[in-house]
């Protein structure tokens, strides 16, 4: 804590000389001991690395074994298929890995080449690398600090430590010590941080941390410890996959021993039997469905300003229920601006100042005039201070280039941070006129009159309560206030270089309050999001008091027992934080470890987070988060690559939009996942029962492989291009540990015992029908029926549950319908396309009835599941009411249970809390009795 100690204790420390810095030799011995100053880099997989991950995933070995097997049986066209699959998966999976890029080379960019050193007494230029622990530094405006340096000289020195602490206010460099245990960074007053840029002014520093010991060093080691969750989705694809693979070799190897061992085929024919019916169980383009599906969503957010980097964010947005959100450039506009003023009697919005008034005038020419930013082709460049104060100029129509020509500085007494002023001597009407802003405290004790309209009077205390009364009526808005006061300077050769007599016997002019306001669509966003059940937090390295205001403006929080500060935080343990986390909406100085810990508190207790944030120190938070969310034009390139998801716009309504998206990704794959899941079963089923009974194989593993690659996938993709549902952002989120089929296995199973009882009867009861012969149309009626069934209920599945077919949202997604009609008429080819229709074993001639009959049968799954839509939205609702009034005891005791049940978890966790409290109070106990014993000991 090199803060709080004196500078000629960390010299002995670092055994160092203030003035002719280090030796060469201990330079030398420095360096080869704690190794050169840069920030460590991460090894990048090859590509022949991802391939074998890729290859040894259960999914892909499985199709490889059933790959080699087909080889093996010559059974060419199925491995031409099998092989497709298997280098679309790899080419798709390798792609998206190899898009996201390392957040710590980008760390490693940060740190500039060079340093200015002084050694031997002598200043160098020398490689930041060799930079070591000890070394005296030279520092100046347009420098990036090489390490971490504690001042011990500085005139003027302004630091932009926005990289670090995410604000963009200018801290000013002391070179005293700081009585304080526990600072954030934005604290440090005397201290300088690696790859933050000076501002402003010059001044000595010496190195106290390098590499991977600065403060970005330990950011990059967040980064490094820090390991990317997964995405809920992707778990559980992942969970879905490896059951029908392991369910799927479980069925093969038991179907293969009752062909083999109790039927008495051969075992070649056993394992074509089995190959077959392990094809028909594999949903083996689910992955590639599921990736394609996210890219498109993907490609829907980057037109609404969101560029997604990984596909799992795009599902995971859809699971967010909690938005941790930067303050700065995200729910505010990133500049501060002046909202309100004081010159008489009451506090008064910025846009009444009129110029009416000596006073007045004098009050806005102070702030013109005593002021370092200018104007060039309507941009203000400056410190964001200053520039707020010339922008409230030239809104008021004041132009300040003309004001600064009228009255033409003299000198100027620049700030420091000991008086808080800063003052400038300027040529006024034949008069020299010392204008003077600042710290209003300060500012007032030096004033001895205060002008009113037109008249100077002399300073009262009643004056002076009223004053202070305002400035700290602004104070608790929040607002940075600044004074005003001028004098008239009688003397033609002033002493400039007395500050003290010059900022002597000053008239008082008014006060002026700036903040970065919240921007102005937020209020309504926020609204949004809580309908969605979306809980919003404020993350900022801001001070406390700032933050709660922005809160209350925007109504994130109602009172500041909802806001925890930084020094809060790490009095808390991790336990602690974890249970009482849903008390505070607003974080307040915040480090990155911190924000680690907030974000892990939350996510302990079940929620998907998603954090916003532009600077290096929000990368760590980004990376934790289970969606990072970086901003794209103030973003750092630390930022946007530890994140998950860049807005190009950084607003926080696009993050709401990309929510929106997410939710309706989600929904979109779980339609598709039980539109896949119900055709495979179905064949699975129907195959299953043929196998049993002799039948023979209902469909070969290359009709299987057509259905599952080609019909579903093709449907299936084109499914989820569908507008979006707007009504899933009224609902909440889906919860954490919800399954993706939670609810729907018992519409799956109905749904795919009857499909298969309409294949078995397609196969065997319609050439009975229709007095052909079941060994060879039966296998023909029976690809055209399954082929075909999907096509038809896939147009159920586009819409949803809750809608029927014949909709606005069908009729919009033209690709899919082209696809229907391009699948439908592809089936029909195979039939009747030669070579091609023996090659899927379906050589033969069905004539224009035995077609409506296996197009009737097909569409029969279609009608079944828009009846069951029907009763699901008209007569259920009307059902569950006519019960509730007609048997109110039923109904009564159902909602006892429920809250009976809500009852009892109420009393587990009230519980856990008590015990949580006890616990903490024995290890509060416990350290006490370890300082008190300490105590003793440094006492004796």
């Amino acid at each position: 804590m090199f803060w709080n100690e004196d500078i000629n204790k960390i010299k002995e420390n670092l055994n160092t000389d203030l003035e002719k810095g280090l030796t060469d030799k201990q330079a030398f011995n420095l360096l080869k001991q704690n190794g050169p100053n840069a920030l460590p880099t991460s090894k990048k997989k090859s590509i022949f690395t991802m391939c074998v991950e890729h290859l040894i995933e259960p999914f892909t070995f499985v199709l490889i074994a059933l790959l080699i097997i087909a080889a093996v049986l010559n059974k060419w066209a199925e491995v031409i298929v099998i092989s497709l699959i298997v280098v679309l998966e790899m080419v798709l999976s390798i792609y998206q890995e190899r898009k996201a890029m390392n957040s710590l080379d980008s760390l490693k960019k940060l740190v500039k080449e060079n340093a200015v050193v002084i050694r031997e007494g002598k200043k160098f230029t020398i490689d930041v690398k060799n930079l070591v622990v000890g070394d005296l530094v030279y520092l100046e405006a347009g420098m990036f600090l090489p390490a971490d340096v504690r001042i011990i000289q500085s005139f003027n020195l302004r630091v932009n430590e926005s990289l670090l602490t995410g604000e963009s206010n200018l801290i000013m460099k002391t070179i005293d010590p700081i009585a304080k245990e526990n600072l954030s960074i934005g604290d440090r007053t005397n201290m300088a941080f690696m790859s933050t840029m000076i501002a402003a002014g010059s001044g000595l520093g010496i190195v106290v941390a390098t590499g991977k010991n600065t403060e970005i060093g330990k950011i990059t080691k967040l980064l490094q410890d820090e390991e990317e969750p997964k995405s809920p989705l992707s778990r559980q694809i992942t969970f879905i996959v490896r059951t029908i693979c392991l369910f799927a070799l479980a069925l093969g190897i038991f179907i293969f021993c009752i062909q083999y061992l109790v039927s008495g085929n051969s075992w070649v024919d056993a394992l074509v039997f089995t190959i077959a019916l392990v094809v028909a169980v594999i949903p083996e383009g689910l992955s590639v469905i599921v990736t394609v599906s996210l890219s498109l969503g993907s490609r829907r957010m980057a037109k609404h300003n969101a560029i997604v980097k990984r596909l799992n964010a795009v599902e995971t947005l859809g699971q967010v229920n909690v938005i941790c959100s930067d303050k700065t450039g995200t729910l505010t506009e990133n500049r501060m601006t002046v909202t309100k003023y004081f010159v008489k009697d009451e506090v008064e919005e910025e846009k009444t100042l009129k110029l009416s008034t000596l006073q007045r005038k004098l009050f806005l020419q102070c702030l013109v005039l005593d002021n370092n930013s200018s104007v060039a082709d309507k941009k203000i460049t400056g410190d964001p201070t200053e520039i707020a104060l010339l922008k409230w100029a030239e809104d008021l129509k004041l132009n300040s280039n003309s004001i600064q020509k009228s009255y033409p500085r003299v000198h100027e007494l620049p700030f420091d941070s000991e008086r808080k002023l800063m003052s400038t001597v300027n040529k006024y009407d034949a008069k020299q006129y010392l204008f003077v802003k600042g710290a209003a405290d300060n500012l007032l004790k030096r004033c001895t009159h205060y002008l009113i309209d037109d008249k100077k009077f002399k300073m009262t205390e009643e004056f002076k309560t009223n004053l202070i009364a305002k400035l700290q009526e602004m104070s608790d808005q929040a607002l940075r206030v600044l004074g005003a006061a001028y004098k008239e300077i009688a003397t033609k050769k002033p002493n400039f270089n007395n500050i003290e007599q010059m900022e002597k016997n000053l008239i008082f002019l008014g006060l002026v309050g700036m903040i970065d306001p919240p921007r102005r669509e937020i209020k309504e966003v926020l609204v949004h999001t809580r309908e969605a059940g979306i809980d919003t937090k404020m993350i900022t390295g801001d001070h406390l008091n700032t933050a709660v205001a922005i809160g209350k403006e925007l109504t994130i929080l109602d009172n500041k027992e909802q806001a925890l500060s930084g020094e809060q935080i790490d009095k808390l343990s991790d336990r602690v934080l974890k249970r009482d986390i849903h008390k505070y909406q607003v974080f307040a100085r915040v480090s990155p470890q911190h924000k680690v810990r907030i974000i892990k508190a939350l996510q302990a207790n079940g929620n998907i987070v998603s954090m916003t944030g532009d600077g290096v120190n929000d990368a760590p938070s980004l990376k934790a988060a289970n969606i990072g969310v970086a901003m794209g034009v103030t973003g750092t390139d630390v930022a946007k690559e530890a994140s998950q998801v860049v807005l190009t716009d950084d607003n926080f309504l696009t993050i709401v939009d990309a929510i929106e998206e997410g939710r309706n990704i989600y929904n979109k794959l779980k339609r598709i996942i039980c539109f896949i899941i119900i055709t495979n079963l179905a064949q699975v089923l129907a195959i299953t029962i043929g196998i049993f009974l002799n039948w023979g194989d209902l469909l070969s593993a290359l009709q299987v492989l057509w259905i599952n690659l080609i019909v579903e996938s093709f449907l299936a993709i084109t499914m989820s291009m569908g507008p979006n549902n707007p009504r899933l952002m009224k609902e909440k989120p889906i919860a954490k540990k919800e399954n993706i089929l939670r609810g729907s296995w018992k519409f799956i199973i109905y749904v795919s015992l009857i499909t298969a009882t309409l294949l078995i009867v397609t196969y065997k009861f319609l050439p009975l029908g229709l007095e052909t012969s079941v060994d060879v149309e039966g296998y023909i009626y029976a690809f055209v029926f399954m082929s075909n069934a999907p096509v038809f209920y896939s147009m159920s599945f586009a819409v949803g549950r809750n809608d029927f077919m014949l909709n606005k949202m069908l009729l919009q997604n033209r690709p899919f319908l082209i696809s229907v009609l391009i699948a439908f008429i592809i089936n029909v080819g195979i039939v009747f396309i030669p070579g091609v229709n023996t090659a899927f074993g379906v050589e033969g001639s069905i004539n224009f009835v035995e077609w409506i009959c296996c197009f009737a049968i097909a569409i029969v799954p279609t009608i079944l599941l828009e009846l069951f839509k029907g009763f699901l939205v008209l007569i259920k609702p009307k059902v569950d009411k006519k019960m509730e009034e007609e048997f109110p005891e039923f109904a009564a005791k159902q909602k006892a249970k429920a809250e009976k049940k809500r009852k009892t978890e109420d009393k587990i966790l009230a519980k856990k809390e008590k015990h949580d409290e006890e616990v903490d109070k024995k290890i509060e106990k416990t350290k006490a009795k370890i300082d008190k014993k300490k105590k003793k000991k440094n006492k004796k």
